[in-house]
C-alpha cells in the first residue's frame, strides 16, 4: 500500500464505489480511558463526568466521519498470549477506582441497549483481533476507521488497502508503515504490553534490520533463542484470526431509545447536551446510523 495517506475529508469518494460502506471502530476502553483524562475542570469532580465527555467525543467522531456503521468494541481475556507467556501484560497494575468503572458501566449499558452502535465482543480475545477480524475480514471490502491512540493498530495497514487509523488525541490520521510493522515490534519490544526486546535494538536499528532481511538472519543467529523469542514476539504482537471462533463472538445491535437517554442525561445535570438545539445536534448525528 503507498505510504500517502487518505484524509478524513477524502475517504468520502470511497463510499460511491460500487456498495462500498464507510465503517467506523472505535476501541472501546482505550476510547473510555480518553475520556477519563479529559474530563473538563468544571466537572472533573462530578461522578458523571466522564459519561458527559465520552457521548460528548463520541457524537463528535461520528460527525466528523460520517460513517455508515459504527463499532464500539470492548476487551476480552488474552487467553492464547497468556498460555504462550504468562507474564504477558503482567507489569500492569489493577485500576481499582470504582467511579471510574461505575461509569465505563454506563456507557456500555447506553450502548448496548439505547444507541444505534453495534457492542462487540470476544470473551477469549482482546479488543484488538476484535477490531482486526471486523477490518480484515467482516469488512474487507470496505472503508474502514478504527479510532485509537493504539499504535499496534498500524499492522493492519500492512495487510489492506482502505483503511485509516485515526488518534482522536493528536485529531489526524497515523500514516502507513514503509516497512512490516509486527516485525519492528518484535525485535524492540513493547515495554507497555511487557514484551522485552532485544538488547541493544532501538526503533532505528529494529528498522534496519527489517528492510534489510540478511541484517535480521545474521542476528537472529548470532544468539542463543534469539529466533524462540523473535517467533513468540511475533505471536504476542500479531492479531490473532478470529474467522475460526466468529461464531463466539458477541454482538450487542440496540435499537436507538433517544428518549431514554435524554432522561438518563438530564437526570445527570448534562444540560448542554440536553437543550432543544444540542439534543437535536445529537439525535441527528446518531440517527446517520440507523
Amino acid at each position: 500500500m503507498s505510504s500517502e495517506s487518505i484524509s478524513v475529508m477524502d475517504r468520502s469518494e470511497f463510499s460511491a464505489r460500487g456498495n462500498m460502506k464507510k465503517i467506523l471502530i472505535v476501541d472501546g476502553l482505550n476510547f473510555i480511558m480518553r475520556a477519563r483524562y479529559s474530563v473538563p475542570v468544571w466537572m472533573q469532580k462530578d461522578p458523571n463526568g466522564v459519561v458527559y465527555t465520552f457521548f460528548r467525543s463520541l457524537r463528535a467522531q461520528i460527525s466528523d466521519h460520517s460513517p455508515d456503521k459504527v463499532y464500539f468494541v470492548l476487551e476480552g481475556r488474552p487467553v492464547a498470549r497468556l498460555a504462550e507467556y504468562s507474564e504477558y501484560k503482567g507489569t500492569r497494575v489493577s485500576d481499582k477506582d470504582e467511579l471510574f468503572w461505575t461509569q465505563w458501566k454506563t456507557i456500555t449499558d447506553i450502548l448496548k441497549d439505547k444507541l444505534p452502535v453495534s457492542v462487540v465482543r470476544h470473551g477469549d480475545f482482546e479488543c484488538d483481533d476484535v477490531v482486526s477480524y471486523l477490518a480484515e475480514h467482516k469488512h474487507a471490502d470496505d472503508q474502514v476507521t478504527v479510532v485509537s491512540t493504539d499504535t499496534d493498530f498500524i499492522q493492519i495497514y500492512n495487510r489492506r488497502d482502505n483503511f485509516v487509523l485515526y488518534n482522536p488525541v493528536k485529531k489526524d490520521q497515523v500514516p502507513a508503515p514503509d516497512h512490516d510493522y509486527v516485525v519492528w515490534k518484535a525485535l524492540r519490544g513493547d515495554g507497555g504490553d511487557n514484551i522485552e526486546g532485544f538488547k541493544g535494538i532501538g526503533d532505528k536499528r529494529a528498522l534496519d534490520m527489517v528492510q534489510d532481511r540478511a541484517k535480521l538472519e545474521n542476528f537472529l543467529q548470532s544468539g542463543v533463542d534469539f529466533y524462540e523469542k523473535f517467533d513468540r514476539n511475533k505471536f504476542l504482537i500479531t492479531f490473532h484470526d478470529l474467522r475460526p471462533h466468529a461464531d463466539q463472538i458477541v454482538f450487542w445491535e440496540s435499537q436507538h431509545k433517544y428518549d431514554e437517554v435524554r432522561d438518563l442525561f438530564q437526570s445527570f445535570g448534562f444540560k448542554s447536551i440536553t437543550s432543544d438545539k444540542s439534543w437535536d445536534t445529537f439525535v441527528n448525528t446518531f440517527k446517520t446510523l440507523e
